[in-house]
């Protein structure tokens, strides 16, 4: 609703972060709906959630598919402020290490992994409830969980409605959950297994860097990222400099 006293309006959006459609940007233009932004917009930067070495990460991996020509083509007759662009963030300045990329043999190896820089980061002071392990499809999510039971590690399967209302950010246990499940969550170590099984074909490609995007700014100060069957995803970020997850 637009304030009648100062004809503003609060606006909060994110493109990179629009995991439930097809397609880049609002499908409309603001002044079609009667919103004259033009000379009038300020774009706000700063973001407190991740380190600057998250944020930088995420951004850098994700605009190689979501750039301006990706979002300004749904309202071609529009100003450039009618539109929303992708923004490149700016962190407020907190730092930790660089997000770590591992790669495996099978997703088993994977999983063997994650149990043990958990029991590792618990043993150094990590809380349960301080570590998010994002997946990208439930079974994925089924075999971690078994895992993490075997092992004897307290978690949350956010699989189900039923399960997702059980959670509980006070509960010192770990939780699994899909990356679409986690928007509007956060935790300070994530990690992120199997994204070698995410789709990248043309007609896939953007859908699945904006996920990715949204799994990875879910990690407050500490990232690992793991894979086991190659594709685009997989090549390209091994290919960044990461330096240890713990």
């Amino acid at each position: 609703m637009i304030d009648p006293d100062s004809d503003s309006l609060l606006l909060l959006y994110d493109d990179a972060q629009s995991i439930y459609k097809s397609r880049s940007g609002l499908g409309f233009s603001l002044s079609s709906v009667g919103v004259q932004a033009k000379g009038r917009t300020t774009i706000l930067r700063l973001n407190y959630r991740n380190t600057c070495e998250i944020l930088r990460f995420a951004y850098s991996f994700s605009s190689r598919y979501l750039g301006p020509h990706s979002v300004n083509h749904l309202a071609p007759h529009s100003t450039d402020e009618d539109v929303i662009p992708l923004v490149q963030p700016e962190a407020a300045g907190r730092h930790g290490p660089v997000p770590a990329v591992r790669i495996f043999k099978s997703f088993a190896e994977e999983i063997a992994y994650t149990v043990k820089c958990i029991k590792q980061w618990y043993a150094k002071g990590v809380g349960w409830r301080d570590i998010g392990i994002l997946v990208a499809t439930k079974w994925q999510g089924k075999e971690i969980a078994k895992q993490l039971e075997q092992a004897g590690l307290p978690y949350l399967l956010a699989d189900s409605k039923q399960r997702k209302n059980a959670y509980d950010p006070t509960a010192d246990q770990v939780t699994v959950t899909t990356i679409h499940s986690s928007k509007g969550l956060e935790f300070p170590r994530v990690i992120m297994p199997g994204i070698g099984h995410m789709k990248d074909t043309d007609e896939r490609k953007a859908g699945s860097a904006r996920l990715l995007y949204v799994g990875m700014t879910r990690a407050q100060e500490c990232l690992l990222i793991t894979a086991s069957r190659k594709n685009e995803f997989s090549q390209k970020l091994s290919n960044t400099p990461n330096e240890a997850a713990a």
